[in-house]
């Protein structure tokens, strides 16, 4: 019984098979296949393209952050340092004039009584 059923089960595939025929292209059928496959390579293609546009875009665009990220830095230390150095200057300046004042001062005074010592 298991055998017969094995058997039946067989031609019916056998059959199915044999029914199975190759269905001829026509010529718009097999155009519209081989430009759809053009496509999809071409679209795969430029997936690919594109993907790898935007990869170099942005292993371009890191090393660029970065950089301009260090100049930033660079011209805002430059900026502090330089800002540091005018307030230096400026308090240097101050203390020159302080000087000289003081020295005027002396200086006048000493000729001062050195005058009212001639007279």
């Amino acid at each position: 019984m298991l055998v017969d059923r094995y058997q039946i089960f067989e031609n019916i595939e056998s059959v199915q098979f044999k029914t199975k025929k190759k269905k001829k292209m026509t010529a718009n059928k097999r155009l519209f296949q081989e430009t759809s496959t053009k496509k999809s390579f071409r679209l795969k293609k430029s997936k690919k393209y594109y993907a790898h546009n935007f990869f170099s875009i942005i292993f371009f665009i890191f090393p660029l952050h970065f950089l301009v990220k260090t100049l930033t830095l660079l011209y805002l230390n430059l900026y502090f340092s330089f800002i540091v150095l005018q307030l230096l200057l400026k308090l240097l300046n101050i203390l020159f004039s302080l000087l000289l004042h003081f020295l005027k001062i002396v200086i006048s005074d000493f000729f001062l009584s050195s005058k009212s010592h001639i007279f």
